[in-house]
């Protein structure tokens, strides 16, 4: 399922919950100035907790401005699901857009993306599986 939203909306305080399978469609637009066509690359991150980062990467191409032009359109990143040792979680995360090598701005939209439904990896099920473990070594001990 796709689920467009625009950015500006999420730097308001909207999120948009997603899950594994989705396709997130995020609305931008920007403003530029060049003299000759350029192709620019557009990224739009997840910010994953501690510092790693889920990246897609557009590139657009922009054509020759007389003045300021605005750029409008899309970008579309795919919502898949983890794995066992994925690191997509069921968590909310901050969205950033940027175009690197070519300004130094990046929009934020904090607590934007609110991923649900991704199955419990290995990692998140160790706790689960220590309590199975001790019961059963208890209840081996108990049956002497």
């Amino acid at each position: 399922m796709i689920k467009t939203v625009s950015l500006a909306s999420l730097q308001d305080g909207k999120q948009v919950e997603v899950s594994p399978g989705d396709t997130l469609e995020v609305l931008v637009s920007f403003n530029y100035l060049t003299s000759v066509p350029v192709t620019a690359e557009l990224w739009l991150s997840l910010v994953i907790p501690p510092g790693r980062d889920y990246t897609v990467k557009q590139p657009e191409q922009l054509g020759v401005s007389d003045g300021v032009a605005v750029w409008s359109g899309s970008i579309l990143m795919p919502i898949e699901a983890s794995g066992v040792f994925g690191f997509l979680k069921n968590y909310t995360y901050d969205l950033y857009f940027e175009i690197p090598h070519a300004t130094s701005e990046v929009a934020i939209a904090l607590d934007a993306v609110v991923v649900t439904g991704v199955a419990a990896g290995i990692v998140e099920m160790i706790p689960a599986l220590i309590m199975v473990m001790m019961m059963s070594m208890m209840m081996s001990v108990m049956g002497e």
